[in-house]
């Protein structure tokens, strides 16, 4: 008995670091699908309108961030306090419900893509951000035809205009918009290194 209790006691420890490893990747992969869930509503606002979603809007969403917006334009989500459905300044442009939905014509439409199913954490009094299954946050950025803006989400990584979302080259590897998010580690690493798990909407090969 005691053989046999040795045996299945080594036999776990040899299988518990591949079975953590593959919950692991099942995690990444999932984080991965909802970028690709909002990567393809931006595509379809593109269709609709000949440009993506603002990351920075000074005019209309003042103090509003990328990762705010992108939520706001593709779903519609957003208080309505004077309960008008109309844009007054103050994103009172939905249906009367605090909450994802259909929304009145001054909202605009709203791309599903199961959108509506994704997790969504609470920032400044009722705006919302996505979330990957890590609970960490998915930030929006728009390229504006030189750049990428770090300020146009808080919290982003430092080195973003620099090393973070370009090769070795210096040369952005993608030029209209990002998502990206931390992975488990909860740091922000430049998707090129080796020991990154941060989850993006671009691709780096070796």
């Amino acid at each position: 008995m005691m053989v046999i209790v040795g045996i299945i006691v080594l036999l776990i420890g040899i299988l518990m670091p591949a079975l953590n490893k593959y919950y692991m990747s099942s995690l990444e992969a999932k984080s991965q699908a909802i970028i690709h869930l909002i990567d393809g509503a931006c595509g379809q606002y593109r269709t609709d309108f000949d440009d993506y979603p603002p990351s920075r809007d000074n005019t209309n969403h003042n103090g509003w961030y990328g990762s705010e917006l992108i939520v706001l334009f593709l779903t519609g989500y957003g208080p309505d306090p004077n309960g008008n459905g109309i844009m007054d300044g103050t994103l009172a442009t939905d249906d009367g419900h605090d909450s994802y939905g259909f929304r009145l014509i001054p909202r605009g439409k709203v791309y599903n893509y199961g959108l509506e199913k994704l997790d969504t954490a609470s920032t400044s009094g009722s705006r919302t951000e996505f979330t990957n299954v890590f609970n960490n946050r998915i930030l929006y950025y728009r390229y504006d035809g030189t750049n990428y803006i770090s300020s146009h989400n808080t919290g982003g990584p430092s080195s973003l205009d620099s090393t973070y979302a370009k090769n070795a080259e210096g040369t952005y590897f993608r030029r209209d918009y990002m998502l990206i998010s931390q992975g488990l580690n909860e740091e922000w690493d430049p998707p090129h290194d080796i020991d990154s798990d941060d989850i993006t909407n671009f691709f780096v090969s070796d």
